[in-house]
């Protein structure tokens, strides 16, 4: 994996666990008509997705949604030569298919019940972020893609779309892990927790009896007289 393929797979993992908030659309991506820069002419407008691509049902569409916006983003920063920097314009087209995929994690989590929200086994959303998975590894899904461009665009970046289909084979994030921690973890977290609480409570007192024993340290010794 590239270390621009491993960037974009942190922001997502951390998207997909902590991206919330109610909409009321959820089937189609509410992207913006965006025009592209000279170095992506011939990139389809990220408005028109939504009605592109569609499954089966809700949770369907946004999966498969998400797999298209995922690709096209992909692909318009693989069309900016490596030997300079993004110009503002192509920053900007680029955003507009990120923005998609981002709007649909939102969508989807909040359609769901909140202890079904996160990116851990089980979960209702970790079952949808799979769909995405299935999404990019299908040959039709593939095939449904590269409609969306022209045969003289597809020809002049084969390479590119090869390269796609083939880190498409790959998940985009790994396994789910469970959120508890070991129990002796819990312990030792327990352990601290309560001394965090005790320790500013019984620090008034050991000054107390610290102050006590210094002044008692200091004061001379009252002996007592012998019997004559």
């Amino acid at each position: 994996m590239s270390s621009s393929r491993a960037r974009l797979a942190i922001r997502r993992c951390r998207l997909a666990v902590a991206l919330g908030g109610a909409l009321t659309l959820f089937a189609a991506a509410p992207a913006l008509a965006v025009d592209p820069p000279a170095s992506m002419v011939g990139m389809p407008d990220p408005a028109t997705i939504g009605a592109t691509f569609t499954g089966s049902d809700a949770l369907d569409t946004a999966a498969i949604q998400f797999a298209a916006f995922d690709r096209l983003e992909q692909l318009a920063g693989k069309l900016v030569p490596a030997n300079r920097v993004e110009t503002p314009d192509e920053i900007h087209f680029e955003h507009a298919y990120t923005d998609g995929w981002t709007a649909l994690v939102r969508q989807v989590k909040a359609s769901l019940p909140a202890d079904q929200q996160a990116y851990i086994p089980g979960t209702r959303f970790t079952a949808w972020y799979g769909q995405i998975d299935q999404y990019r590894a299908d040959p039709g899904f593939n095939q449904r893609f590269r409609a969306l461009f022209t045969a003289a665009f597809l020809q002049a970046h084969a390479a590119i779309f090869a390269d796609l289909e083939q880190s498409g084979k790959s998940p985009t994030l790994p396994p789910p892990v469970p959120t508890a921690p070991p129990i002796t973890t819990q312990i030792v977290n327990g352990a601290a927790d309560n001394a965090r609480y005790a320790v500013p409570r019984l620090l008034p007192l050991a000054l107390i009896l610290g102050l006590l024993a210094l002044v008692g340290i200091g004061l001379p010794i009252r002996r007592q007289p012998k019997g004559r």
